[in-house]
């Protein structure tokens, strides 16, 4: 059995990320003080958002805001390539079994989290997994991401290709073949003067 991070005021999901993008980057934690004071979330459920976060890798155990957290508050783009990236980092075991699974319907997205949480279909945990993947993913850009790991897929194959033929043509030396017709003779001298021209002139060079 898996646990998956997810928010409980589904509702707010937008409206989290709007206001983390536009308040200041916190000086000290990501914290249920900052929430309170700075974001103005003063609902217990809306605590449920830090371990989101850390999930998603924008702060860490302590929370302390990472890089991809200012990432996210540096971008104009929407939808966001950085929530993409942090959706994926929350839910890699969903990704795992189903590259394209921000594109499924709801149904198919809880299907994945009824057997990996090994929890009822029907339980209120599955609900709010499901529906806090759907809210980010509705939020997130994955285009980008997909096409970098397109590009480094290929470049690695072709350098896998290029180190390939490079090992086949070292590993093919080239040899000659020297067939030597000699007289008929049984004078040691003749075969000497043959034999020594060979060295000189052929073997040794």
């Amino acid at each position: 059995m898996t646990d998956l991070p997810y928010c409980s005021v589904l509702s707010n999901i937008p409206k989290y990320f709007e206001k983390i993008r536009k308040a200041e980057t916190p000086q000290d934690k990501f914290s249920i003080e900052f929430m309170k004071n700075t974001l103005n979330f003063k609902s217990g459920n809306d605590f449920r958002l830090i371990p989101v976060l850390k999930a998603m890798k924008f702060i860490d155990e302590n929370g302390n805001p990472l890089q991809l957290y200012r990432e996210f508050r540096s971008e104009r783009e929407q939808p966001s390539k950085s929530l993409g990236i942090g959706l994926r980092n929350a839910y890699s075991i969903l990704f795992s079994r189903d590259k394209d699974i921000y594109k499924a319907d709801e149904s198919q997205i809880k299907g994945h989290v009824v057997a990996i949480t090994d929890k009822e279909e029907d339980s209120a945990v599955v609900r709010l997994i499901t529906q806090t993947f759907v809210g980010i993913a509705k939020l997130s850009s994955f285009e980008s991401i997909l096409s970098e790991s397109d590009e480094s897929s290929k470049t690695q194959e072709e350098n896998s290709i290029e180190a390939s033929k490079s090992k086949i043509n070292f590993q093919m030396p080239l040899t000659h073949t020297i067939v030597l017709n000699l007289p008929t003779t049984t004078t040691k001298e003749v075969y000497d003067v043959i034999f020594t021209s060979l060295k000189e002139n052929l073997l040794t060079k």
